[in-house]
């Protein structure tokens, strides 16, 4: 169960978390307004979440230069990684879940298209999608496509 949400300012951006924690688990609805650039720090915690860009850009600055988001992927960011975002004139709406282990198999972040299926944050698929078709992730990991495309990009 979630719970009420918390409005934080963090810079130019103001961010709305709720969370659910169920033992080594916790799921988190954030919502982020405005304009800034963000980092994400894992240390040994992964997260996966359901990323939606309601307005604006979600670019991610990197020193190979800029990918900009698509308006729905899912983020896959693995223990021990930092990726930096960039919020312009954004609206972006996140639920995902973060655990104290990998959730998949990237070595390092990932952007992948949203499976047909849907996705979900709970039960005990809730580390799912994987990397089950070599369409349907982009990440520098082995295992998966490099290729760049409009619906998602290598990190």
């Amino acid at each position: 169960m979630f719970g009420p949400a918390r409005a934080l300012r963090r810079g130019q951006l103001v961010v709305e978390r709720s969370l659910d924690i169920a033992g080594p688990r916790v799921t988190l609805r954030q919502r982020f307004v405005g304009d800034d650039t963000r980092s994400i720090i894992t240390h040994g915690a992964a997260l996966r979440s359901l990323v939606e860009v309601v307005r604006g850009e979600l670019t991610i600055p990197l020193a190979t230069g800029e990918i900009t988001a698509p308006r729905r992927f899912v983020l896959s960011v693995p223990p021990r990684s930092i990726l930096r975002l960039r919020f312009e004139r954004a609206e972006v709406v996140t639920e995902g879940i973060g655990a104290t282990r990998a959730l998949d198999g990237h070595a390092t972040p990932a952007l992948e298209a949203v499976p047909a299926a849907g996705w979900r944050t709970r039960g005990a698929d809730a580390s799912a999608p994987g990397c089950s078709t070599r369409r349907s992730c982009y990440s520098r990991a082995p295992r998966c496509s490099t290729r760049r495309s409009a619906q998602a990009s290598t990190i």
